[in-house]
């Protein structure tokens, strides 16, 4: 009899274990999304912390290999998972120290966060629809610039040997939307290295390295592409960034 009351208590102990409710989340939910935001780094998107009276959000970059993001993506891992398109009411206690340095978040109180994934068509629409009504035009398509370059980083690849003042030069220049559609026409330059106003300004650091061979992209903003002002005939409106790609032939 002794055996048999044992055995019930036992078994009580482990129903009542396996009936426990998993722990809360840290913040309270308010919507729920779709996916982890995981899954958009894996794809090389954005996750955005939009969080309400905020012009722009605080992004983690899926490239962005600065020890601050490397550990923002990993310290992501040890949370209760966030979907794109949650939205939640939070302190910026609850999520890791290093998100509130990485948000500047510091200081702040609660907070009413949404979380979005955004790929390069995405963060172009929404630097696109700021611009519109901005008042500080320069400084949101510098923001929005830094932006875009953290999403799609530049690259540079080195010649074999740089050109020397007076060497033919032979470049072929793509130039790019911030969504990736082009601007134009592929155009193909030959000049002399030396000669004036031959390339944008935005072009000019990247030649300073080149010889034949060499390959780079550049963001740029409009200031040092084509100017600030539309470009009707591009189809460009006022202050956006753009993409060059260039090869030294």
């Amino acid at each position: 009899m002794k055996c048999h009351a044992a055995l019930l208590v036992a078994a009580a102990a482990i129903w009542s274990t396996g009936c426990q409710s998993p722990d809360p989340l840290p913040w309270k939910l308010v919507e729920l999304g779709t996916e982890p935001i995981t899954s958009a780094w894996e794809r090389g998107e954005a996750v955005a912390a939009e969080i309400e009276g905020d012009r722009w959000p605080g992004f983690i970059f899926a490239h962005d290999s600065s020890t601050q993001g490397r550990i923002a993506r990993r310290d992501a891992k040890t949370l209760p998972v966030i979907m794109c398109g949650d939205k939640m009411r939070l302190h910026p206690k609850d999520l890791p120290l290093g998100w509130s340095s990485y948000f500047s978040w510091e200081g702040r109180d609660s907070l009413t966060v949404q979380w979005r994934c955004y790929d390069r068509a995405a963060i172009a629409r929404f630097g696109s629809r700021l611009l519109q009504t901005s008042a500080t035009p320069q400084a949101d398509e510098q923001r929005w610039l830094e932006t875009l370059r953290l999403s799609d980083p530049e690259v540079f690849t080195s010649p074999s040997a740089r050109y020397r003042s007076g060497d033919l030069v032979r470049l072929v220049i793509e130039c790019q939307r911030p969504d990736g559609s082009p601007v134009g026409d592929t155009v193909r330059l030959d000049f002399r290295l030396g000669e004036q106003d031959q390339v944008v300004t935005a072009l000019e650091p990247g030649l300073s390295q080149a010889g034949p061979g060499a390959h780079w992209t550049v963001w740029a903003l409009s200031s040092n592409a084509f100017g600030s002002q539309p470009q009707p005939k591009l189809g460009l409106p006022a202050h956006t960034p753009l993409k060059f790609s260039v090869v030294a032939e």
